[in-house]
């Protein structure tokens, strides 16, 4: 079996018959993040762990103080897990849900990694939830609980989404350094980062549909002068979100239930194709982007560009949103 040991220093594994078996072992850490806004979205996530088929563990857990159905969770969070026995190198599969309303609510978000756990040392496998994945997350019943899947798979393929595209899971199942990972966990503030005050940002309309997924730089703005001349990975990506006040659902808002943003990461496939290319009066996004958004056209304002500071680096999955612990 595999022992879980949330934010916390880890056990021993337990032996088939419960005794203590002490030898060193692998760690996996699943480290669990989303952009949807907590609980206004988002107010429980559960997560499947499975070795070579076998459901090993499997709880939700309540990511909100507003909900109480299940232990806690603080979001981002982690749960480390010792590698699995008899065989260390087994695949591992972790499957995490995100929900509105518990596992009796609405399901708003899936996604999957399969890993292998190295030979005694201590990993890292990221997992986000994200707002342009929700379409793609579906519900399935299993005798004992339910659980989310995939609108990407089917009986031949085995994928995932991710910023909005359906890609294979092992193309996106890595796994970094713990110590590495764990240095590089700066949280990125979506408020300030986008507010304008010491980088320039600008909302552009999503382009119409059977339009290319396009996004016009206006002439004479201070982003346009910021971004000329730029590579992909050096600018910041928001989706804005309605007010709440204004009968908006979605995003991170501030204190007054305003200024509510999504910041998506920008996985690393999408990056190659896209991340050397030179900005000039246009930046331009994959197509399912625009066609999720499109979605939504009732909640979204707009899509914020701005260019990455020291302040505000580039988005990535190793720097998780800011977040109040009072969520």
């Amino acid at each position: 079996m595999m022992t879980p040991q949330r934010m916390a220093s880890l056990g021993c594994l337990l032996g088939a018959l419960g005794a203590a078996a002490c030898a060193p072992s692998g760690k996996l850490e699943v480290y669990i993040d989303t952009d949807m806004g907590i609980p206004n979205n988002v107010d429980t996530v559960s997560l499947m762990v499975s070795v070579s088929g076998s459901v090993k563990y499997h709880n939700s857990f309540s990511v909100s103080s507003t909900n109480e159905l299940y232990p806690r969770l603080v979001i981002p969070g982690s749960i480390v897990f010792d590698a699995p026995e008899p065989d260390p190198l087994a695949p591992v599969t972790v499957e995490v849900s995100a929900w509105s309303g518990g596992e009796d609510g609405e399901i708003l978000g899936y996604n999957k990694r399969v890993v292998t756990v190295p030979e005694h040392e201590s990993s890292t496998t990221f997992v986000p939830l994200e707002f342009l994945c929700t379409t793609k997350a579906l519900e399935r019943k299993d005798v004992i609980f339910k659980f989310g899947k995939s609108a990407c798979s089917d009986q031949e393929t085995d994928q995932t989404c991710a910023f909005s595209t359906c890609v294979p899971v092992d193309a996106i199942s890595e796994i970094a350094d713990y110590d590495a990972a764990k240095s590089a966990l700066d949280c990125f503030d979506v408020h300030k980062c986008f507010d304008g005050s010491h980088t320039p940002t600008d909302r552009i309309d999503i382009p119409a549909e059977g339009e290319p997924c396009v996004f016009e730089l206006k002439g004479d703005s201070l982003l346009r002068e910021s971004l000329l001349g730029k590579r992909f990975g050096d600018i910041n990506v928001a989706i804005q979100m309605r007010d709440k006040e204004a009968g908006g659902r979605w995003g991170i808002c501030d204190g007054q239930g305003r200024n509510c943003r999504v910041a998506p990461i920008i996985p690393e496939f999408i990056h190659k194709e896209i991340k050397g290319r030179e900005i000039t009066d246009s930046v331009t996004l994959p197509e399912n982007v625009c066609v999720e958004l499109r979605k939504y056209k009732d909640d979204v304002l707009g899509v914020l560009f701005a260019h990455a500071t020291p302040e505000c680096p580039h988005r990535t999955q190793q720097r998780p949103l800011c977040r109040s612990q009072l969520d």
